[in-house]
């Protein structure tokens, strides 16, 4: 029977390929301004601590659980991968949208952080963010995300081997890799716990944590 133990990157791809399309057909079809950007999810199960100061490396290596580019980086206008990791780090200090704080709490602004909105937070404080288009897709495309990855969680329980149609009172774990997922070491990063996905079927690469 497989285990659901709660969010990892395995449901972060399900839920990926779900919303993959829809961001894509925006970009194609000139709905969105460019046809670029970055997203970024990070784990719920690890609340923001004082400890982290800005979305800088080690918040990057121990809290983002999932991320995906569009465009290639060397050809994007501004840098969107550290937009989104700013945005979500607001988001996650703050348990508000950088919409939200933009609008409604400036005041929580501090030096460092972007200006733009575009992320999204879901109950328990799961955490989503796009950066590089409009800020209201960037906030669609975060939205989106975040009630794809609901979903896939929910389905995970309620399928028919899941915990729910079991006899098991407690939710067992078992890590597995998506179908068309093979993972390896970022080169120069070998004792850390993220790793590489490359997934041809979308032609993306995605870094994430396994737990």
């Amino acid at each position: 029977m497989a285990g659901f133990s709660g969010l990892t990157v395995v449901e972060c791809v399900k839920a990926f390929d779900i919303v993959n399309p829809a961001i894509q057909q925006a970009m194609k079809s000139g709905i969105v301004n460019r046809q670029a950007g970055f997203l970024v999810v990070l784990d719920p199960a690890t609340p923001w601590e004082p400890k982290y100061k800005k979305a800088d490396e080690r918040f990057e290596e121990e809290i983002v659980l999932f991320n995906n580019f569009f465009g290639h980086p060397d050809h994007w206008e501004y840098p969107y991968d550290k937009i989104a990791l700013s945005k979500a780090f607001i988001s996650w200090k703050t348990g508000r949208s950088s919409r939200e704080v933009q609008l409604e709490a400036p005041y929580l602004y501090e030096a460092g952080m972007t200006k733009y909105g575009g992320s999204a937070v879901g109950p328990g404080g799961l955490v989503v963010a796009f950066s590089g288009v409009e800020e209201h897709f960037d906030q669609m495309f975060s939205e989106m995300m975040r009630a794809a990855i609901k979903g896939v969680c929910l389905h995970e329980m309620h399928k028919p081997k899941g915990v729910m149609n079991s006899a098991d009172n407690f939710l067992t774990s078992c890590l597995t890799e998506a179908p068309g997922v093979a993972a390896k070491i970022i080169p120069g990063r070998k004792d850390s716990k993220v790793r590489c996905l490359s997934y041809q079927a979308h032609n993306f690469a995605s870094c994430i944590k396994y737990q």
